[in-house]
């Protein structure tokens, strides 16, 4: 039971979501935030989002002002470069689903405690990937039946992020979130490249996990050269399939390094720094 944020009224955490789960369940008024704290089979994810959802960025500055002086942004997070910024409650022992984003990410922790486990970019075939995310949920007890090449993940780093503390996830590096023994509050700030061209990211995407523009083109480009192969009788089929993927593979090196592209932080480091030495 995973009941979105689907609105809110400004000055409160006051999601109508949990009002229509509160009316659906024949609960009291308010009766959600305690249910949330208590529950055993259920787990609740509430998530802020613009005021219109299909056109509006999450921006939690702006619709919870009330808020915002209990909130601290590590000081490396300029204002100016924030994409989006989101609220986020969960009930305790939630887990989220395993996934990457394309834009830079802050997650700064209030209340509660979360496990956060990383994997590098270059382990998403180990990760059983669809579109963003993974179809793994369970890391500690894996099925490795399901998913043999689990066995090969390499390079995963595991931190207990807490209050007063953030974390920085680079683009592209998976990650596996889960509350612990209590809720949780946080929010998380996500940000462009500045090194990059704003016509990088797809000028729709509200959530900062769409993959950019130019993978989206050549993505389109070789459905299009598939559904043209697929017209040739065998063997001409195979043997043409083969020479083009040889092709394609000589053209995309194992490493590209552009050297005018400067990485704007260093990958996350074994341990975390607490959001009061950042600001210092």
């Amino acid at each position: 039971l995973t009941p979105p944020a689907t609105s809110h009224t400004r000055g409160e955490v006051t999601f109508s979501a949990a009002s229509e789960q509160e009316e659906r369940d024949g609960l009291p008024k308010g009766a959600l935030s305690e249910r949330i704290a208590t529950a055993n089979s259920e787990h609740y994810y509430l998530r802020s989002v613009g005021e219109n959802p299909r056109k509006q960025k999450a921006d939690f500055f702006g619709d919870f002002p009330e808020l915002v002086k209990d909130v601290t942004i590590p000081s490396v997070v300029s204002p100016r470069k924030i994409f989006s910024s989101v609220l986020r409650i969960g009930s305790p022992r939630l887990k989220l689903w395993t996934h990457f984003d394309v834009m830079e990410n802050m997650l700064c922790q209030y209340v509660g405690h979360k496990r956060v486990l990383l994997f590098p970019p270059d382990q998403d075939e180990n990760l059983y990937v669809t579109g963003s995310s993974s179809e793994v949920m369970d890391f500690d007890q894996p099925d490795l039946a399901r998913f043999p090449r689990l066995a090969d993940l390499r390079g995963v780093k595991e931190v207990i992020l807490g209050p007063g503390q953030a974390l920085y996830i680079p683009p592209l590096w998976f990650h596996s979130i889960e509350s612990l023994d209590e809720v949780t509050v946080s929010v998380n700030v996500f940000w462009k490249d500045t090194h990059l061209n704003d016509d990088f990211y797809p000028p729709k995407d509200l959530y900062g996990n769409k993959d950019p523009v130019a993978v989206g083109n050549a993505a389109h480009l070789l459905k299009e050269a598939g559904v043209i192969l697929k017209q040739m009788p065998e063997p001409y089929f195979s043997f043409y399939k083969r020479r083009l993927l040889r092709d394609l593979q000589a053209q995309l090196p194992m490493w590209h390094r552009t050297p005018s592209r400067k990485s704007t932080m260093s990958p996350p480091p074994d341990g975390i720094p607490t959001i009061g030495e950042n600001d210092e």
